[in-house]
């Protein structure tokens, strides 16, 4: 194949590395500290993955490594929800999705903040999200996305005692899932 580079020696030359800015260390203080809270986190360690995310999200954000806010954002909004931390929850997941703006993440987000209302007692905030969280999903057609935001649509309308409407979201999110 005339494609293929022919046999013999080859020169590699590598890019001068450069000594990292403080910036760098700071971006890779913040990749640090959100791998430990993960591993916390899937150890069921919440409390002490808490600061981990706080000081991942602080590096991020002083670093201007924009890629990972919203990744933060949401970690730490979900870790405050199961904590129980709901007003502070709510505000964490609001910014992951505004990070998520214009992507499917941003259905997971809102999914996630329709959880949060309906903690609130906020029940038409919670409809209204997880309405969005499908519309985004759909959208991209993230057929996981739209499963879990039905999946959350039939707990939530489960919990107003819409039981028939509970169980058609529940049977559609079995359907996306297959």
């Amino acid at each position: 194949n005339e494609d293929w580079p022919r046999p013999g020696k080859f020169q590699v030359r590598l890019a001068s590395r450069r000594q990292p800015l403080p910036l760098d260390r700071r971006r890779a203080s913040g990749h640090r500290a959100f791998s430990q809270a993960e591993e916390l986190r899937r150890d069921q360690k919440p409390g002490a993955a808490l600061p981990l995310y706080q000081e991942a999200l602080h590096d991020f954000q002083a670093s201007g490594d924009r890629e990972r806010l919203g990744p933060a954002f949401y970690r730490l909004g979900d870790l405050l929800y199961g904590l129980g931390r709901n007003k502070k929850a709510r505000d964490q997941l609001f910014e992951a999705a505004h990070q998520f703006a214009g992507s499917a993440d941003e259905a997971m987000a809102d999914n996630k903040l329709g959880s949060v209302y309906e903690a609130l007692g906020e029940s038409g905030r919670a409809f209204a999200m997880l309405n969005q969280a499908q519309a985004i999903a759909e959208r991209f057609g993230d057929r996981i996305r739209k499963a879990g935001g039905l999946n959350n649509l039939g707990s939530f309308f489960q919990g107003q005692g819409r039981l028939e409407e509970s169980l058609n979201a529940f049977a559609s999110a079995l359907e996306e899932w297959r």
